[in-house]
């Protein structure tokens, strides 16, 4: 029977420790839960009386004070390490809130996947931000509960002791910083710091051709706290809307890996094979880039390439119009000057020369109000003035 232990990294940030676990302690659980806060090295006296003052209402609650100094990469992977011990482990870092609903979520979803090889993970956060394009993302609904993405998530995650072993004995061999220069890791992700845990998890799903279980209705939320490892000020950008079902008679349909298409990669686009299905293309390779954020290198490995970059000779072309991204390639618009998207043949693109899709316009189509009215024009004045 998978019973993850919940475990916490902490260091300084006594509030947003408190709140985190005040939010723990509101969830439900089927059963007596293991608790673990581990303190890093040097956290600070207020974090350490927040930690031991704790009254944990689900089960045992184990301090542990870390004796030298681990900073954040290390201090995740120890933390993870528990999985080991207790045959699964969900980490939640000082900055998160969580769901009523996020262990249920969690401890099914790792009973579930627990035979499917391809899934690395399970993540409790349900993406809204494209951080390599910097705007929103929508992943294409289905009747399930979650879909699978090539990309790591570090804002409340789970995995089982087989999942994160792979993943160790992987990294054991694969710390050179050489392995972060494989082509479909974006170049956002590989300037992250050298304190980061999640490159090389990302460089791993990559080699491995592994996913991350998202869902649709996130369990845990980023609250943007000052004085992160990698935040440095408040803000909310990746804040996003908790589920708030609490019970064990929690609703959850989880997508068989083999026979579900909606899976993305790690610049959260959609992959091949689902878009080739819209185009009339099933058996063909195709790679798909509709933020516009991949490299050429990239886009010349396959055979098509549907993107928002304007090269010359289309073979086809579709709108911005319909939400999400992928929907535009199966409906017809009667736009005629909406074109957006194009389909190139690779082998007939006789120069690699382009023009960049429109920021704006991407981010207009994502907005739910006009972000060029005049009222909100004034209002970013009056608040540049005010910077």
């Amino acid at each position: 029977m998978v019973n993850p232990a919940v475990v916490i990294p902490a260091f300084k940030r006594e509030k947003s420790l408190g709140r985190l676990l005040h939010s723990v302690n509101q969830a439900y659980y089927p059963e007596s839960v293991q608790l673990i806060i581990s303190l890093d090295f040097g956290a600070t006296e207020d974090v350490k009386k927040t930690a031991q003052n704790f009254d944990f209402k689900h089960g045992s609650v184990q301090i542990i004070e870390q004796t030298k100094k681990l900073g954040l990469k290390d201090h995740i992977m120890v933390c993870a390490d528990f999985s080991l011990q207790y045959g699964s482990v969900i980490v939640l870092e000082e900055d998160l809130i969580v769901s009523p609903g996020y262990y249920n979520y969690a401890k099914k979803a790792l009973d579930y996947y627990d035979n499917e090889n391809s899934v690395a993970g399970i993540s409790l956060y349900s993406q809204r931000f494209n951080e390599t394009a910097q705007l929103p993302f929508e992943a294409l609904k289905t009747e399930c509960s979650a879909y699978f993405m090539k990309l790591v998530c570090s804002w409340g995650q789970a995995w089982s002791s087989k999942q994160w072993k792979e993943f160790k004995d992987w990294y054991s061999d694969n710390q050179s910083t050489s392995i972060l220069n494989t082509i479909e890791l974006p170049e956002n992700v590989k300037d992250w710091s050298k304190n980061s845990w999640k490159k090389y998890f990302n460089a791993y799903l990559i080699k491995k051709d592994k996913y991350v279980v998202y869902p649709y209705n996130s369990y845990s939320t980023h609250c943007g706290d000052e004085e992160g490892e990698h935040i440095r000020k408040l803000g909310n950008l990746f804040q996003v809307p908790l589920s708030g079902i609490i019970s064990n008679s929690q609703y959850v349909q989880f997508p068989n890996f083999t026979n579900h298409l909606i899976k993305y990669d790690m610049h959260m686009e959609s992959s091949g094979d689902f878009v080739g299905r819209l185009l009339g293309l099933e058996n063909e390779n195709i790679e798909v880039d509709l933020y516009g954020t991949k490299s050429i290198n990239q886009l010349l490995e396959s055979d098509y390439i549907l993107s928002s970059k304007k090269f010359s000779s289309p073979i086809q072309s579709f709108p911005l119009q319909f939400k999400p991204l992928e929907l535009n390639m199966k409906f017809e618009s009667y736009e005629t000057e909406s074109q957006f998207f194009y389909l190139y043949k690779t082998n007939d693109l006789n120069e690699v020369n382009f023009k960049k899709p429109n920021h704006l316009r991407l981010a207009q189509y994502f907005s739910y109000q006009n972000i060029l009215s005049g009222k909100i024009l004034r209002s970013f004045l009056q608040y540049m003035m005010g910077k």
